[in-house]
């Protein structure tokens, strides 16, 4: 009889069971334990949940996006974009010039200076009479002489005078007598130690007189204490302070008044320092100081330099001899050249060449070496080939400066415009002026700029022109604007999509897609450091709780409370005026910002975990546990928090769409991150208004569908690990 092994035959039928059907397994079998293992479970039920893929590839796409995409994206977030524009806009002015510009003859002299700022106003009196000589009585007791010396040219002189006679029905000031000092402070000529004398013997009270000599004297308070002004009383015909000079001299002076004139081969001047009286002074070598003229100063060559001796020497030579000697640059194509040079460093730093993407620095390069002068003879002849111009030429016959009353320059001011072009300009002007049109126009070619006005040169350092079309505006009857469409090199703001930026630019002119990368970087980066923070806070304080119960547990729940009540926004609002005010680094205020949130949103997971904790603390591997001796360190967070840690994930993962908002929402506000810094919510910022946001739709849609994407795929991925982690809670 054959006997049969039980086990044998078991092992038979389940190796011809497995052999017809693979797939079909027993309860007791090993790989069955395995497929039934928890991580697979949850990875396997997260994986049937297609809107947690969808936002898992999502997030993926979003971090790649984010942080691989800048290493190969050409642009980086605070590269501004350049572009050449033409731009119309006040190239230049036009002045015919009804004013006199003074140049200082000799500093070493010292003058009053409120004769100086007359000089126009008393030029525009002396014109329409036909006087050339005027004579000023300086506050100062000097003399001062007007004298025009050439057409749109004055010199103005100054001379010490001496009184040698008075005359007139009022009272002539003879000086201030002071009674401290006990010194008298004469106008002009010293009555010797017997005046001064009778002056302070007689003068008390407010007012008086006294004679001495013969003559009577007046007396009232001055205006410095315990000081009295002396007059002499008038006396009829002449006084004299001196020897007689005679009745031909008297009827000279009578036959001027408030003039000048010449006898027996001096000069002399009537002034009347008060109202009825007049004073005779003997002047003396009078010295010539300032120079007026109506003519401004061109270079034949721009930016050669001019000195005040030179234009001073030029205005006198105008009117006198034609010639005079000067120092003047030993060698002017040297000097341009290094000029040139300067301004290529200038505008390509490192030796780079200017293009369309890269900006001109604004640093001024410091020049190589000092130029050197030499002194040279200079010739002032009238232009033959434009009226009203004189040429100041070298001793080889080079034009080096010219002298014009219709003055252009650049609308700043600055005299850096070429000669050729300030007499095209200058045709069209007096072309209006003889016209009487009110506008006129011309083709030039000018420098192209930057948007500072600096000048661009091309890799070989040579200027880069561009033909421009003018326009001269008539202002008034002496003043033109020449407005110009100039090539400028210019900030790329708000530039469209196109191939090269597919996003376009932003008003700062930084690319709108590298902008976004970065700004991704920084959102994600915020997203998981608050979340991190908040859930280590809130497992530690969490943890303690739900453990030990008791006063702990109460502490922590008070606490919890407080941080719910706190009002978040305007806490995060007060911290970012603080750190507005402190001018903070832009990255340390994302740091704080960063640790704002966190600290003011662990409460919710605190409360979390001590749920979750004062269930599993009463389980039987945590008696377990507390029974082999294990310190409570390593039973909190060894044996109960990887036990919450499911609900810890989905939490954390819930939690970091809403904290990406919020930053948003901050740097939305201002509050937040700061330029240059990029961040999804301060792109937004960019475009705020109404108009710009409907304007500049290209810069804030795609921001704000990756923001919602971003937030859409992390609530999806929760979503699916709950789902994932607790399969009951679909039932």
């Amino acid at each position: 009889m054959a006997t049969y092994n039980l086990n044998e035959i078991l092992k038979k039928r389940a190796s011809a069971k497995t052999a017809s059907n693979p797939e079909e397994m027993d309860l007791g079998d090993t790989a069955r334990v395995k497929v039934l293992s928890p991580g697979r479970q949850v990875a396997k039920r997260f994986m049937r949940n297609r809107l947690a893929i969808f936002g898992s590839v999502t997030l993926i796409i979003m971090f790649l996006f984010s942080f691989v995409g800048p290493i190969f994206y050409k642009y980086g977030q605070d590269e501004t974009m350049y572009k050449y524009e033409g731009v119309v806009s006040s190239y230049a002015f036009v002045q015919q010039r009804d004013e006199y510009t003074g140049y200082v003859l000799d500093p070493e002299v010292s003058y009053n200076r409120s004769v100086a700022t007359k000089t126009n106003s008393n030029i525009n009196q002396m014109e329409p009479k036909g006087q050339t000589t005027m004579l000023m009585y300086g506050a100062d007791g000097k003399f001062y002489t007007l004298q025009k010396e050439g057409e749109r040219i004055y010199s103005l002189s100054q001379s010490e005078g001496t009184r040698v006679a008075a005359f007139g029905s009022g009272k002539v000031k003879i000086g201030v007598l002071d009674l401290i000092g006990k010194k008298i402070k004469y106008e002009h000529n010293d009555l010797g130690a017997g005046f001064l004398a009778a002056a302070l013997e007689a003068c008390k009270g407010k007012t008086g007189s006294f004679d001495y000599d013969g003559a009577t004297y007046d007396f009232e308070p001055g205006s410095a204490k315990k000081s009295y002004n002396l007059y002499a009383q008038p006396e009829e015909g002449f006084r004299y302070y001196g020897a007689e000079l005679g009745a031909a001299f008297e009827a000279a002076t009578l036959g001027v008044q408030d003039g000048r004139f010449e006898f027996g081969g001096k000069t002399y001047a009537v002034v009347s320092p008060e109202e009825g009286s007049y004073e005779v002074h003997e002047l003396g070598e009078p010295k010539t100081f300032m120079m007026y003229t109506q003519y401004a100063f061109d270079p034949v060559v721009t930016a050669l330099p001019l000195t005040d001796e030179f234009k001073v020497k030029a205005i006198e030579a105008v009117y006198g001899a034609g010639t005079f000697e000067a120092t003047r640059l030993a060698d002017v194509e040297a000097f341009l050249e290094e000029e040139a040079h300067a301004a290529e460093e200038e505008t390509q730093p490192e030796g780079e060449i200017i293009g369309e993407d890269e900006a001109p620095a604004d640093e001024a390069p410091e020049r190589s070496a000092e130029q050197t002068y030499v002194t040279d003879t200079f010739t002032v002849a009238p232009s033959q080939e434009h009226e009203g111009v004189f040429v100041v030429s070298a001793s080889d016959g080079t034009p080096y400066a010219e002298l014009n009353s219709l003055v252009v320059r650049r609308y700043n001011g600055d005299d850096t415009m070429d000669l050729d072009l300030k007499y095209a300009i200058r045709e069209v002007v007096q072309d209006m002026m003889a016209s009487s049109a009110r506008t006129g126009t011309l083709t030039y070619r000018i420098p192209a700029q930057t948007e500072t006005g600096k000048n661009v040169y091309d890799e070989d350092g040579s200027l880069v022109y561009n033909d421009s079309d003018m326009t001269v505006n008539r202002r008034t009857d002496k003043e033109y604007v020449v407005d110009a469409t100039q090539q400028k090199y210019l900030i790329d703001k708000f530039a469209a999509p196109s191939w090269d930026h597919p996003l376009g630019t932003d008003g700062d002119g930084f690319d709108v897609l590298a902008r976004i990368m970065f700004g991704g970087r920084v959102s994600l980066m915020v997203g998981f450091v608050v979340v991190i923070l908040e859930t280590v806070l809130g497992v530690i304080m969490g943890g303690l709780a739900g453990f030990f119960g008791g006063w702990v547990d109460n502490l922590v729940m008070r606490l919890v409370d407080i941080f719910y009540c706190l009002p978040t926004m305007p806490i995060m609002i007060i911290i970012g005026a603080m750190m507005d005010a402190s001018r903070m680094d832009v990255r340390l205020r994302l740091f704080i910002m960063m640790a704002a949130l966190g600290i003011m949103g662990w409460a919710g997971i605190a409360r979390l975990v001590r749920g979750q904790i004062l269930s599993l603390r009463e389980q039987e591997f945590m008696t377990a546990a507390e029974a082999t001796g294990l310190p409570i360190g390593r039973r909190i967070f060894r044996h109960l928090v990887p036990n919450v840690m499911p609900q810890l994930i989905v939490s954390a993962t819930m939690g970091l769409g809403s904290t990406i908002l919020t930053e948003s929402t901050l740097s939305f506000l201002g509050l937040g991150v700061k330029h240059p810094l990029a961040t999804w919510g301060t792109m937004i910022n960019s475009v705020s208004s109404a108009a710009a946001m409907e304007q500049y739709a290209y810069i804030w849609i795609p921001v704000g569908l990756l923001i919602c994407f971003t937030v859409i795929a992390f609530n999806f991925v929760g979503d699916g690990l709950r789902d994932a982690f607790d399969p009951k809670g679909k039932r």
